[in-house]
């Protein structure tokens, strides 16, 4: 049975009401989470359709955080479990008046359209050709997630690109009939999207700058280009040296919110939880061992006695209408995510169009892949390279990969071969 919340005694967490508690994680999407069966403590599960996607968090084992060494009883640990998911979606909600680029209020879609003060106080509109009102002051995070971003631009040699915003408004796959649009506007879409037009650049106390692009020559991979675009204190700004430039952050924006959903439920006592937005997928500890409703002891490979269990996590088949998998996956402490051309989609004139474009064709991208499934240390690192590693395609995706030693890879073909890159073999 369902675990039973008493909300009435609990102002602070009647809002949750909303959210659906569960006993089973079964979410619509790339992957698939084995089900929650009875335990000592049954699971809770919220879910709530945030980020634009169906997302869920379920939580298994949560510690005493008050300072007792006492654990939690079943209602108490229901009750937190409960309100640190509620504030995880509200968390969700924060992050996303930051990065969309299509809500009219949050902080990316201002500075995309020029609605915002620059840094000299001046008032800039879309499409403005005064360059002076191109350079704006923006938030942490977004600092943050735009510097992240551009060395995997780099990386990918442009075939993925983060200023690929007005390609993403012209094709508009969220529609409720989307139409390819025609060449000639394509074409000129094509021609705002360079990830060269935009830097971030961080003031410190000192008022030393650091910008986030990376050198082309330095010689440095990726991986270590983006963790070197860590934002010191003090102020940040963005600069467009385009007025036709726009920011699409769509393949970097849920991989980042994971990670910081992540860090607060450990801080909050979370030993053992899965986080799916939209199929970006975080899991924290192991999944509690458990048969009959009691917890079942596991022998290690070194014979010691062990009551938890990686979460088995199925990969969709891209090729599939249905929820099948190809494959399970046994993860702990880890995140999974998937590009894949199932994901948003239509067909016009007997053409099947995905939404991941190529910015140099201002098409969908067209190499053989139908997706590609990373695990990595970070849902960012995870989000990212299952785009990138997708744009490269096969044979340059893992090649990539290759330098990265704490990310695998599975690429799957539009003829179902599966491949998978050196760690993952």
């Amino acid at each position: 049975m369902n675990p039973t919340i008493n909300f009435k005694n609990h102002p602070r967490i009647i809002r949750f009401i909303r959210l659906t508690v569960l006993i089973c994680l079964l979410c619509p999407g790339t992957f698939l989470l084995s089900g929650c069966s009875a335990q000592v403590k049954d699971p809770v599960c919220g879910r709530d359709f945030v980020l634009n996607t169906d997302c869920s968090i379920t939580i298994y084992e949560l510690e005493n955080t008050a300072g007792s060494e006492k654990p939690l009883s079943t209602s108490e640990f229901e009750e937190e479990a409960a309100s640190l998911i509620e504030e995880g979606f509200d968390l969700c909600r924060d992050y996303e008046m930051i990065f969309s680029r299509t809500n009219p209020e949050a902080e990316l879609y201002l500075l995309n359209h020029r609605i915002a003060e620059d840094i000299a106080g001046n008032s800039a509109s879309c499409g403005n050709s005064d360059t002076s009102a191109e350079s704006f002051f923006i938030s942490q995070p977004l600092c943050e997630l735009i510097s992240f971003g551009l060395p995997w631009c780099e990386a990918s040699g442009g075939t993925f690109d983060i200023t690929i915003a007005p390609l993403s408004d012209l094709w508009n796959f969220s529609a409720p009939e989307p139409v390819v649009p025609s060449d000639a506007d394509i074409r000129k879409a094509c021609e705002m999207v360079d990830y060269r037009n935009i830097s971030v650049a961080a003031v410190s106390d000192s008022d030393s700058i650091r910008h986030s692009q990376p050198s082309s020559d330095s010689g440095s991979s990726p991986d270590s280009a983006a963790a070197s675009a860590s934002i010191p204190s003090g102020a940040c700004i963005l600069s467009f040296s385009s007025p036709d430039t726009q920011v699409d952050l769509g393949a970097l924006a849920k991989g980042y919110i994971a990670d910081r959903l992540c860090d607060d439920l450990k801080e909050n006592g979370v030993t053992s939880a899965v986080i799916n937005l939209g199929g970006n997928i975080v899991c924290i500890g192991e999944k509690p061992s458990e048969s009959g409703g009691v917890f079942r002891k596991l022998l290690s490979e070194d014979n010691t006695e062990k009551d938890s269990e990686p979460f088995h996590i199925g990969v969709q088949d891209p090729l599939s209408s249905s929820s099948a998998s190809v494959m399970t996956l046994s993860l702990s402490d880890c995140a999974v995510s998937t590009s894949g051309i199932n994901q948003r989609n239509f067909t016009q004139d007997g053409v099947f169009y995905h939404h991941i474009l190529d910015p140099r064709t201002g098409y969908p991208v067209d190499n053989g892949l139908a997706s590609v499934t990373i695990i990595s240390s970070s849902s960012a690192k995870a989000d990212a390279l299952s785009t990138v590693c997708f744009c490269l395609g096969q044979e340059k995706g893992i090649a990539l990969l290759d330098t990265i030693p704490d990310s695998e890879g599975i690429f799957i073909s539009t003829k179902g071969e599966i491949t998978a890159s050196a760690g993952r073999e």
